[in-house]
């Protein structure tokens, strides 16, 4: 699996488990896809998946 798609793996699952009021599992996920995006220079990706991870820090 590519490290593009661990990244999307991780932040996919850490929706899922936003969706599911599991706010810090969801954290954690998008923690690690933010690592990925960030080695990979995704600035898309990143951006969105920091707006999910201010969205889990509120709830």
């Amino acid at each position: 699996m590519s490290r593009q798609h661990q990244a999307t793996w991780l932040a996919n699952s850490g929706n899922l488990r936003q969706h599911l009021g599991e706010h810090s599992s969801a954290l954690e996920f998008y923690r690690k896809a933010l690592q990925i995006y960030d080695e990979l220079g995704d600035r898309r990706s990143n951006s969105e998946i920091l707006n999910e991870t201010g969205s889990a820090s509120r709830a």
